[in-house]
């Protein structure tokens, strides 16, 4: 009889980016969706570029109005981000 070794593909796909080291990187993409999520279309319109650079979310904005907006509203974003994520993945927002 042969023995088979029944996994769920989620958790054999969770596993290999463990062993490469991407779940990081899968993470850190998870916040820049959270993110587009949590402030809508009309924002990421705006937004030019979402990275994440450690703990720091860091978005360059093509409007004045929308910086000085996320720039006054950071807590708030932060805390809705990582509600949304289920766990602390951002500590700060830089906007440039």
């Amino acid at each position: 009889m042969r023995d088979y070794n029944n996994q769920p593909i989620g958790a054999v796909i969770k596993e290999w980016l463990n062993r490469k080291g991407l779940d990081k990187k899968m993470k850190q993409l998870d916040a820049v969706e959270a993110f587009e999520d949590v402030v809508g279309p009309f924002i990421v319109r705006h937004t030019t570029k979402a990275e994440m650079r450690g703990r720091t979310l860091v978005l360059n904005i093509d409007s004045g109005v929308i910086k000085q907006e996320i720039a006054s509203n950071r807590e708030f974003l932060v805390t809705e981000i990582n509600n949304k994520l289920g766990q602390v993945q951002v500590d700060k927002i830089e906007v440039w």
